[in-house]
Parts: structure tokens; sequence; C-alpha cells
């Protein structure tokens, strides 16, 4: 049977391109039981002609977690291994709130503008809240000037 861990992606590789999908190794599930990948991360291979491929991570159940010390020891794991997984989700993220298929240059330009466009109306409207409570006498006009000379 088939759990997804993450959504499914699709995209478009160039031939001679490579395929790379980092995952975890090793997941404990809610009932404590460890589940080991029986490949390696990351998963890499290179693409020679079109074609359409699935890729799937099989795990095996290889033990149940009994102590707090490797629960912790788990956590260690995932926080050194977390640079190596962030990129993966974070591109696969803009491909599917974008709806396209591979990032260019001009995806890139755009997703940059939209982020600076986003934080923009979101310090604007930070500063929109600042003001009520300052005329609401919450707060004095030098704190209130200050805060906004930081977030300008």
């Amino acid at each position: 049977h088939q759990t997804h861990l993450m959504p499914p992606r699709s995209g478009t590789i160039e031939d001679g391109g490579s395929l790379t999908i980092y995952f975890q190794t090793q997941i404990t599930d809610s009932q404590g039981y460890i589940w080991k990948s029986k490949q390696q991360s990351p998963y890499i291979v290179t693409i020679e002609s079109p074609q359409n491929r699935i890729v799937y991570v099989e795990y095996i159940k290889t033990g149940e977690t009994d102590s707090v010390e490797k629960i912790e020891n788990r956590f260690k794991a995932m926080h050194e291994r977390y640079a190596d997984y962030r990129w993966n989700m974070t591109y696969g993220m803009l491909l599917d709130y974008y709806g396209i298929d591979i990032l260019s240059a001009d995806d890139m330009e755009r997703i940059a503008a939209d982020g600076v466009a986003a934080r923009d109306a979101w310090l604007a409207a930070i500063a929109r809240d600042a003001e009520k409570e300052a005329a609401l006498g919450d707060v004095d006009e030098d704190v209130l000037n200050d805060f906004l000379s930081k977030i300008n």
C-alpha cells in the first residue's frame, strides 16, 4: 500500500540532467514504530531520454522506540539533516503554488518580486495596527515613531 509523506510532484528535466530527491531515511510513527528506508537519501538518477518516472521510497519496520533517549537522538538526527530537506521541500512548494513544472530565471524574478510585495504589504499592515493602538492612547508617540522607523 502507499502512504504519501509529501505531495507528489512532476516536472521536466532535459536529457542528461539529473533528478535529486531528498527524503528521511528513518521515520518514527505515532505508535512508536521505527521505519527505515531501503534506499539512501538523496536518490539521484540521470535522465537519458524522455520518460515518465515514478519514484517510490520503501520503508521497512525495524523496531519500536523504547526510550526517551532514542526519541531525543532521532530528533537530533532530523535537526542535523534539516538543510538536506529544506531546499527540496521549498522547491516543490514553489512549483505547486505557482503551477509550474520547472523553475526558470523569469519565475525566480517573479517569485522574488512577489516576496518583496508580500513583505511590504505585511509591514504596512503592522504599521496601520500600531497607529491604531497609538490613536487609542495605548502607545506614546515617541515609541510609535521609533517602532515605525525600525520596520520601514
